[in-house]
């Protein structure tokens, strides 16, 4: 999958290391480490929002992560929490811990800092439904292939929409991702 991690100290991925915290590779920051055999959190000393985390509940993956707002730039990416290297990298991880993970569980929330993907689900949905009638099971599922995490989703071959809950309403999608 992937072995090397651009801003992060792949002992951290070890097992037997046991240190809180680590040096960012390119931002010299502190990042409090926090590595069990079914969790995985990296958080920015400085920025404690700035944050990586997954774990495993049942076979199932569930990440959170944000890494915009470097430095009070909402637009500025850490540059040690490169998102998609630290989900392959933790998929590594937990399958090594011998964990069958079969599932990707994420919410999508309208509100708040973690936003990318049900700003990116809406915006299909809008540019790609008729105004004015239900949306089809068909549409939300595209609509949730084309975010950041369907993609990645199924590029590490997560590629079937097992379930999706759409409530626009409160502003959130509940979704699970499955392996085929």
């Amino acid at each position: 999958m992937v072995d090397q991690l651009k801003g992060i100290d792949p002992r951290v991925f070890d097992p037997n290391y046991s240190e809180p915290k680590t040096q960012g590779l390119n931002s010299g920051r502190d990042l409090i480490t926090n590595v069990k055999q079914d969790f995985i959190s990296i958080v920015d000393s400085k920025d404690e929002t700035l944050q990586f985390e997954a774990k495993v509940r049942n076979e199932t993956l569930i990440v959170t992560v944000k890494t915009r707002g470097y430095q009070g730039d909402s637009e500025k990416r850490h540059p040690d929490l490169f998102a998609a290297q630290l989900v392959k990298k933790s998929l590594q991880f937990f399958e090594l811990q011998g964990h069958s993970i079969h599932k990707w569980k994420d919410i999508w929330s309208k509100s708040g800092d973690l936003n990318d993907n049900y700003d990116q689900f809406a915006t299909y949905l809008r540019t790609h439904s008729s105004n004015g009638r239900e949306l089809t099971q068909a549409e939300l599922v595209e609509a949730a292939k084309q975010t950041w995490t369907g993609q990645l989703a199924n590029l590490l071959e997560f590629s079937k929409v097992e379930s999706i809950d759409y409530r626009p309403n409160i502003g959130e999608v509940v979704i699970v991702f499955s392996k085929v």
